[in-house]
């Protein structure tokens, strides 16, 4: 999710997820993986928040970036879908944002608990597909951030 920001840096950009093994490599924590990759490629170092998660400040195409911490979507706002995280940023913040949703796969029937699948780990197949999706979100942040989401979307969007 990109965030115009009022302060001290240009953009939020946020992963969703939960910290601690046992949410390590979960559907639950995709957002967490993606940012990872962009920290890792413009070699931001995470430090701990009063805000009950990880920030680390860098720039991205020139702007002043700060990072809390299948298929891609990338829409320019939207509702919370249903995420309890997306929800809860929406109450604090109060105004719509860019967002990339990561695809995490369908339950395997309808009956499925959604929690015990959204903290299931992905299969190695999938572990390949979210390589290249986290991949694709590190360019899409970019795109985003220089203010081109329409060049984002029509790349990416599948």
């Amino acid at each position: 999710m990109f965030f115009k920001s009022k302060g001290a840096v240009d953009y939020l950009v946020v992963g969703l997820g939960n910290p601690g093994v046992k949410y390590e490599n979960t559907r639950h924590n995709a957002g967490y993986m993606a940012v990872d990759k962009i920290a890792e490629k413009y070699n931001c170092k995470f430090e701990k928040s009063k805000f009950k998660g990880e920030i680390a400040k860098c720039s991205i195409s020139g702007k002043k970036v700060s990072l809390d911490v299948g298929r891609m979507r990338i829409r320019r706002q939207g509702s919370d879908g249903g995420h309890n995280g997306i929800k809860n940023i929406l109450m604090y913040f109060n105004e719509n944002f860019a967002r990339i949703k990561i695809g995490v796969g369908k339950k395997p029937h309808p009956d499925y608990d959604l929690a015990a699948w959204v903290l299931s780990k992905f299969s190695k197949d999938e572990q390949k597909s979210l390589q290249t999706v986290t991949e694709n979100t590190v360019s899409a942040a970019e795109l985003i951030i220089k203010g081109e989401i329409d060049t984002a979307m029509n790349k990416f969007n599948s």
